[in-house]
């Protein structure tokens, strides 16, 4: 896993789009934390793309895959529908997927492994995944 710093998780990002979007991203936190000179954007800039770096050296053909399939949505292209993420989670024993409560959350938080998942079924307007798109840890 990358270390939690800017550097190692810009680094450890493998896909061009998610660079992109990382350098995007920091440029515009940084120019707010210049206005308001408060830290918490920053701080949750860098555990968001923690995650997204921790699941690029986890998995980055699935990270390669979603965005290929966000960029099928984008232009209007058919996209095969998958499973709903919570019925995959569902399949590693989690049945509640917070948390705070669910017994098995460090294998199946939503928030972890599934977030890549997640934004590509975002963008493509429903709540599905590829079977193959989501690995247990």
């Amino acid at each position: 896993m990358p270390e939690k710093n800017l550097r190692a998780i810009r680094a450890a990002l493998v896909v061009p789009q998610d660079r992109e979007a990382f350098d995007a991203g920091l440029k515009a936190v940084l120019d707010e934390v210049r206005v308001s000179s408060d830290l918490g954007a920053l701080n949750a800039f860098v555990h968001r793309w923690w995650i997204s770096a921790c699941d690029s050296v986890r998995d980055p053909e699935g990270r390669r895959r979603m965005h290929a399939k966000a960029g099928q949505v984008l232009a209007g292209e058919p996209v095969s529908s998958g499973r709903p993420w919570r019925e995959v989670l569902g399949a590693r024993g989690c049945t509640d997927h917070t948390r705070s409560s669910c017994r098995r959350a460090d294998r199946c938080d939503p928030r972890g492994s599934a977030t890549s998942t997640r934004r590509a079924a975002h963008l493509a307007g429903s709540r599905t995944v590829e079977r193959s798109a989501v690995q247990p840890r």
